[in-house]
């Protein structure tokens, strides 16, 4: 079972409160007849300093953004990419299969022709 806690500890906090953090930890430990690192200690664990200043959020501005990725001239997936004529790029085989060749002649010719002369197309019948 846990220790209870030392009555002293609160009081060294109000006493800190009350000099608005002005009062040197080994005047209040001088006070209270304890040794300055157990003021030091509660200090440091109770974040005596966090309830002075109120909510205020802690800066992180020393801290470096590190980059994604690979290094630059990284060469670990150097030849051992996808052979030549691969079909990783197409989603389902379902144009590749079964769509008929006049088809996807169809198609081509649609995509080389301009949108302005598809919509006249459109207009025009």
């Amino acid at each position: 079972m846990a220790r209870p806690r030392n009555p002293k500890r609160d009081e060294a906090f109000q006493i800190w409160l009350d000099s608005k953090g002005q009062m040197l930890l080994k005047d209040i430990a001088e006070q209270l007849k304890l040794s300055d690192s157990q003021i030091r200690k509660w200090k440091n664990q109770d974040k005596w300093d966090d309830h002075l200043k109120g909510n205020v959020t802690k800066s992180n501005g020393n801290v470096t953004k590190r980059s994604r990725g690979a290094p630059a001239g990284n060469s670990n997936a150097k030849g051992h990419g996808a052979p030549k004529q691969n079909q990783n790029a197409t989603t389902h085989g379902f144009f590749a299969k079964f769509l008929p060749e006049e088809t996807l002649e169809i198609m081509e010719a649609m995509n080389e022709r301009s949108p302005a002369d598809l919509i006249w197309d459109q207009i025009a019948r």
